[in-house]
């Protein structure tokens, strides 16, 4: 491993721990948290990539974080909803109360 991929290694982390909280995850409040990570690690992977020479890949990033953050307070809005509503967040026990 060469030191240029150093810098690297966190953002990646991130996203490979967010992204693997999305699919084993069943709590829907750890899936938001895990969604929230992957959203950092793209970001801030994204912003270590773009140069300081142009001004449109940094607002690129910016916007992504940006609908990364807004999806992700919808989620949590959708968490707490759901909370006040059945007492739980575990996906198998709200699956239940709708049939």
């Amino acid at each position: 491993m060469s030191a240029n991929s150093l810098p690297y290694i966190v953002p990646i982390l991130l996203c490979l721990i967010g992204f693997h909280g999305l699919f084993f995850y069943d709590n829907l409040a750890r899936k938001t948290a895990a969604w929230a990570l992957f959203q950092v690690g793209t970001v801030l992977l994204l912003f270590q990539l773009t140069s300081a020479a142009g001004p449109v890949p940094r607002v690129l990033v910016l916007e992504a974080a940006a609908l990364g953050f807004s999806v992700t307070l919808l989620l949590g809005v959708l968490c707490l909803k759901l909370w006040k509503k059945n007492k739980t967040l575990q996906g198998d026990e709200i699956a239940k109360r709708v049939k």
